[in-house]
């Protein structure tokens, strides 16, 4: 059977330039949010009057550096959105990100780090290897699984000496926009199973929890310009894309095992269950 990411996604994606538009529109949500994951203390009307160019006070040297660098990073990703994805771009995105905060900041990490709250000690990256990693995930078919793996093998991989989440979030947006796929903002009611999540698939090396939080965190729009979750869509097209494979005379097995993978296994037990029960008024025993 055809991969899960034949899924027809089409009917979600938007004109590149509306995208762009987007991840304009939503430029001071997503650094706020961003800042957040990474615990700086501001709040959404700190973040906008630090990117107005206003003198504020009550905001420490060290969090307005995050967020102008996080400015900066997000403008570089929407200005370049033509610019081949690679190594090379992302190592761009974590110097804007991590510049003045880390011991080097643009280059692949050279030495041991630790992950807080966890045993993970990844491995020094290698330049070669890595590369051939983004290759292997950049030939996914579907962009959403592109944006979702890349997330989930640099922030475990800890390319970089500092920056990680950051700089990975960045890079997922920028598979997302230049696919016309919306926009990656992790909000605020989403950081605790975020990080949650995060650690899980530190210790197990289990990214569907994560796979599901990040999913729940990609928005478009629709014809009318309305915002859509992308979590919604998805479980809307398998229901539609399942259906048609059973009027077909696939199996309802088969149809799982075609779904399981990107769309099942990212989903909680009772939900999978309650998604399966839908089909089975229509699989007349099979």
């Amino acid at each position: 059977m055809k991969q899960i990411c034949n899924l027809d996604l089409a009917k979600y994606k938007i004109e590149k330039e509306q995208n762009i538009i987007l991840a304009k529109k939503y430029l001071v949500s997503s650094i706020y949010n961003t800042a957040k994951i990474e615990g700086c203390n501001v709040t959404y009307p700190d973040t906008q009057t630090i990117l107005a160019g206003a003198v504020i006070n009550n905001v420490s040297v060290d969090d307005i550096q995050t967020i102008l660098n996080l400015r900066d990073a997000y403008r570089f990703m929407i200005t370049s959105i033509n610019t081949p994805f690679s190594l090379e771009y992302v190592c761009k995105i974590n110097e804007y990100v991590s510049r003045n905060e880390s011991l080097q900041w643009g280059v692949l990490r050279s030495g041991d780090v630790g992950v807080g709250g966890t045993d993970w000690k990844p491995e020094i990256p290698d330049k070669k290897n890595t590369e051939e990693k983004i290759k292997r995930i950049l030939a996914l078919n579907n962009p959403i699984d592109r944006a979702l793996e890349y997330f989930s093998y640099a922030v475990k991989s800890q390319l970089f000496w500092d920056g990680n989440k950051r700089t990975s979030i960045i890079a997922a947006n920028k598979i997302l926009v230049s696919n016309q796929c919306g926009i990656l903002n992790i909000m605020q009611e989403n950081i605790a199973e975020f990080n949650k999540t995060l650690l899980y698939y530190y210790n197990t090396n289990d990214n569907h929890p994560l796979r599901r939080c990040l999913k729940r965190s990609i928005y478009s729009i629709d014809k009318g310009f309305n915002m859509i979750n992308y979590y919604a869509a998805e479980t809307g097209l398998f229901i539609k894309t399942a259906n048609k494979l059973l009027r077909e005379g696939k199996s309802l097995h088969d149809i799982k095992e075609f779904f399981k993978k990107f769309v099942l296994d990212d989903r909680q037990n009772d939900e999978k269950n309650k998604l399966l029960e839908l089909l089975k008024p229509f699989s007349n025993g099979r």
